[in-house]
């Protein structure tokens, strides 16, 4: 059994029983991390231009009377969605849309799965 001295005990400490400071692990990280950030920086510009950006003018559109041909909104309150839920043919559009992916998503989920559980047994 190895038994410590107090010699090998004052080389990781300072005079006054404090734990030395480790200068080139915080150095080697913050580089690391900084690499990170630079790394996914065109991600994080490229999703707040184009999928954010996209996202949120849309929104704004969607609370306003927007015409194409002269580039000008008026704002519409809450008018285009009142009259989006009272549609009857939006709701068929949506059952005409939402059912199909449905069964396809269901039916190609349990295939998939069936496959993947009997791979490689026979019979």
């Amino acid at each position: 059994m190895a038994v410590l001295s107090d010699t090998s005990r004052s080389k990781t400490r300072t005079g006054d029983d404090k734990p030395a400071k480790k200068k080139r692990g915080t150095k080697y990280n913050r580089r690391e991390a900084i690499a990170g950030y630079l790394f996914i920086s065109p991600w994080i510009i490229g999703f707040l231009v184009f999928t954010l950006g996209a996202m949120l003018y849309s929104l704004f559109i969607s609370f306003s009377n927007y015409n194409l041909a002269t580039n000008s909104a008026t704002p519409a309150g809450f008018d285009n969605y009142s009259e989006l839920f009272n549609d009857p043919k939006v709701g068929l559009s949506l059952g005409n849309t939402l059912l199909p992916m449905l069964l396809l998503f269901g039916f190609g989920q349990r295939y998939f799965i069936e496959g993947v559980a009997t791979q490689g047994r026979k019979g």
